[in-house]
């Protein structure tokens, strides 16, 4: 059988690239293929990466031996090695598998974290890792695995810091999305200024302490470079005469727009806003609007309906991060950081004037309660940053790497070190890369109105079937908080009804079968799903009162249901009234 041609057809139906690749390489004569031990824990584990392909037995023992929602990611630097399995053996139980991913011969971060947030969309959730692996595979490539490990814990940090976030704010940011809605019809995405920007020198500017430096520098780089602030660093640079070009804001809260955007006129500075921005810093904004998603479902769902290409920026945590995608989207070459100090230098959170002492006082109570870290700063001293400082550092350097043809430069002048990328003073950089004059205004102006507004029936449709779909969401819920009650109270009077708790799975199902309508709200369905689940995980089987606690997370599961429709329903209603609003009297004129 010629097994190379089966399986590279199977092959590049998944990854048509990895395919290309392959077939610039000769395989390597031979391969052994080490014992792997796998235990029956493989199971408690939501994702497995796999060090090392080999000639695949292990990876095929590790799919009978997991559920079908367990993810498989297989890790290996060796084409010719890979191309050899190909040659040598029948890997179709493999490559038909859509939850097992292969990353071959790709460098460690795009092989974990990229690939990571492909497959679940975003980077979100408690991932527990099990990394499975062999001494033989390790000690061909010890470097690269160390790199793939340390990948691996960034991504599971960021997931858990996406996930705690997501938690305490999936509600507003949900709300404000569908209140934000008409702007996903009536503003550009940022997708349609793709490239636009490309080998022009973009300035990201955050109001880390060292901004005090040298702020007064940036008026050099105006109309020679595109100059982007995140929302925290506006008012400074107001203040100091500063007009960016443009400005990025992500937060869903009301305190942010009150610290940062209130009372705000800036008709000359294009907003870039995340659609689940608190809403009036979109309804209040002077200037010219472009919209984007930092990887919302919801966003993605919907916006299929109107041909709304907005750009998704990856998740890092914070709104810099949501500036760098940007600049990556534009195609920007250089990108210089100013203000990115990413640590405390004297006890610091802020910068230059301009920031209110409310919020100043708010960041140095949170960093408080953080666990303080000392890393490298730039000028070779030791510098005091907290862990999720020390996570944004790293996902920076792990972005940086991902783009090795583009030059970052470091021209914050103080802070922590950020490997890969070239340390220069703002006067320098500014001096070597930012001399040639620019029409900025120009070209945001075309993308702006080469925007047309879209045919909006397909959307309202959603809305109004979303409408339908919730209500019959919120009966269920209500049914299940009643029968959980009434399961409760039974329990409680030592009367076990096998019955009630079969009603509550067939309501449980129900919600489930209108999962179509889960996209209207997704992250805030998912983590309610999720808390029952982490709830019924955490109950020891032989524990007093098992079923009392069961029936307890059942309740507040349908409860959580229960609030999110109550939530919805008026919400959609609002949004389609809206929309009504635009449809058929709308011009570009507005945008």
């Amino acid at each position: 059988m010629d097994y190379y041609r089966s399986n590279l057809r199977l092959l590049k139906k998944r990854d048509p690239a990895l395919v290309k690749r392959i077939e610039e390489v000769s395989p390597i004569p031979s391969i052994i293929q080490p014992e792997i031990n796998i235990d029956s824990s493989i199971c408690d584990y939501e994702i497995i990466a796999v060090l090392g392909f080999g000639l695949g037995r292990h990876i095929k023992e590790l799919i009978d031996k997991t559920e079908d929602t367990t993810f498989i990611l297989v890790v290996d630097p060796d084409l010719k090695a890979f191309k050899y399995a190909l040659s040598s053996v029948d890997l179709t139980s493999i490559l038909i598998q859509d939850r097992v991913v292969l990353s071959i011969g790709e460098e460690p971060h795009f092989a974990t974290i990229i690939k990571l947030e492909r497959y679940y969309q975003n980077l979100k959730g408690d991932w527990k890792i099990k990394i499975i692996t062999h001494q033989w595979f390790l000690r061909r490539a010890p470097a690269y695995y160390k790199d793939v490990e340390k990948s691996l814990k960034v991504a599971a940090n960021l997931a858990l810091g996406c996930l705690v976030t997501s938690f305490k704010i999936s509600k507003y940011a949900q709300g404000n999305l569908l209140k934000n809605l008409p702007f996903m019809v009536k503003c550009p995405g940022l997708d349609r200024a793709f490239g636009r920007f490309r080998d022009i020198p973009a300035l990201i500017i955050a109001p880390g302490p060292s901004l005090n430096k040298n702020i007064g520098e940036l008026k050099n780089a105006k109309g020679r470079a595109l100059i982007i602030s995140v929302d925290t660093a506006l008012r400074p640079l107001l203040r100091y005469g500063i007009r960016p070009d443009l400005v990025v804001a992500a937060d869903w809260s009301k305190k942010n727009y009150d610290y940062f955007f209130k009372g705000i006129d800036t008709p000359d500075v294009t907003l870039v806003a995340d659609l689940s921005v608190f809403p009036k810093v979109l309804t209040t904004f002077s200037g010219p609007i472009f919209v984007c998603s930092c990887g919302n479902r919801t966003v993605n769902w919907l916006g299929r309906f109107v041909d709304f290409r907005s750009f998704t920026a990856r998740g890092g945590g914070s709104v810099t991060h949501v500036a760098f995608s940007v600049t990556e989207l534009l195609e920007n070459n250089p990108v210089i950081f100013v203000g990115l100090d990413l640590s405390f230098p004297d006890k610091k959170t802020y910068g230059a004037k301009g920031i209110c002492l409310k919020k100043r006082l708010e960041e140095r109570k949170r960093m408080k309660n953080q666990e303080i870290l000392w890393v490298d700063g730039v000028c070779g001293e030791k510098v005091m940053t907290t862990r999720l400082f020390y996570n944004f550092l790293e996902w920076f350097e792990v972005a940086i790497k991902l783009s090795p043809n583009k030059r970052y430069i470091d021209a914050t002048e103080g802070g922590a070190r950020i490997n890969g990328t070239e340390i220069l003073t703002l006067k320098q950089a500014i001096s070597t890369y930012c001399q040639k004059p620019i029409e900025i205004d120009n070209i945001l102006r075309d993308v702006r109105e080469s925007y047309k507004v879209p045919e909006l029936n397909g959307l309202t449709n959603e809305l109004e079937d979303g409408i339908e779909g919730w209500n019959r969401i919120k009966e269920f819920g209500r049914k299940g908080v009643r029968v959980s009650k009434e399961l409760i109270s039974s329990l409680k009077r030592d009367m076990v009804k096998n019955q009630l708790f079969q009603e509550l799975n067939g309501l449980q199902k129900q919600i489930i079968n209108e999962e179509r309508y889960f996209m209207l709200n997704l992250d805030e369905v998912e983590d309610t799903f999720m808390k029952m689940e982490m709830g019924l995980k955490g109950i020891e089987q032989d524990e007093a009162n098992t079923q009392l606690k069961v029936a307890e997370i059942h309740k507040n599961f349908f409860k959580g249901i229960l609030k999110i429709s109550n939530r919805m329903i008026p919400r959609l209603k609002k949004t389609r009234k809206e929309l009504s609003k635009i449809q058929g009297g709308f011009t570009n004129e507005t945008v």
